[in-house]
């Protein structure tokens, strides 16, 4: 995904052959546990395997989740729908990218409504998405 690569210019890029989950990728683990962050916006290509499954993973791990929904998508309403009840009932905030950004620069994470590798640290990339 070139595209997101030139979005966050330094951030840290870890690939996880073979898993779904990205909390099942040591190294995913080991980067989001370097950053000593405790809040975590999460996306993922489909909202309820991706994106569920990471951001059920994080908070039962301990983080505070937002799931960054219109950056997730599915295939089917009701399965959509499913994915976050399911994430909700566990604790995870549901926001939206704009809401994210929003209340990032609010912060201090976000300057001027540009992203940087500070506030969007790490990528996770599984196989079929190199390149």
């Amino acid at each position: 995904m070139p595209t997101v690569a030139e979005g966050l210019p330094g951030a840290t890029i870890v690939h996880r052959p073979g898993k779904i989950n990205a909390w099942d990728n040591k190294d995913f683990v080991t980067a989001v546990r370097k950053t000593e962050r405790k809040k975590l916006l999460i996306a993922g290509i489909s909202t309820e395997v991706c994106h569920a499954f990471v951001s059920l993973s994080a908070r039962e791990a301990g983080h505070d989740v937002y799931a960054v929904l219109d950056a997730s998508g599915t295939w089917n309403k009701l399965v959509e729908e499913a994915a976050i009840a399911r994430m909700v009932q566990a604790g995870i905030v549901p926001m939206t990218g704009l809401a994210s950004e929003r209340n990032s620069s609010s912060t201090g994470a976000l300057r001027r409504g540009k992203r940087t590798a500070s506030s969007w640290p790490i990528t996770c990339r599984s196989p079929e998405t190199t390149s």
